[in-house]
């Protein structure tokens, strides 16, 4: 049931999202989609608990998780000059990674403790 959202938060965005989220705002209208995808994501989750509105709310929430890491990425490296895009795009990768690494252990803890 977590492979739709793994494979949703892993696909290519902007490969999937031909059209009007190209041109001069990519970062905008990248970043606008995955958070309207985000609180879809939400929202499905309200009706039930029932299996199939969680598999749907995951898709939805990788892909706007995919949609706003690729349009804030886009905006950070906007904000700074080319000499200095690449540490800033180092340190961003960094900091997602570190984020992500401690985020693991705290959930399975957080998991363990409540159920």
């Amino acid at each position: 049931m977590l492979a739709g959202g793994v494979v949703a938060a892993l696909a290519d965005p902007t490969g999937a999202a031909r059209g009007r989220t190209y041109g001069p705002y990519l970062h905008r209208n990248v970043y606008h989609t995955g958070r309207t995808f985000a609180v879809g994501g939400h929202i499905a989750f309200w009706p039930s608990y029932s299996s199939n509105w969680f598999a749907s709310a995951q898709v939805l929430l990788g892909v706007g998780w995919n949609f706003l890491y690729v349009g804030g990425t886009n905006l950070l490296i906007r904000s700074y000059s080319t000499a200095e895009k690449g540490k800033v795009q180092a340190a961003n990768d960094l900091n997602i990674f570190v984020v992500g690494l401690l985020a693991s252990p705290s959930a399975g803890a957080l998991h363990s403790a409540i159920g």
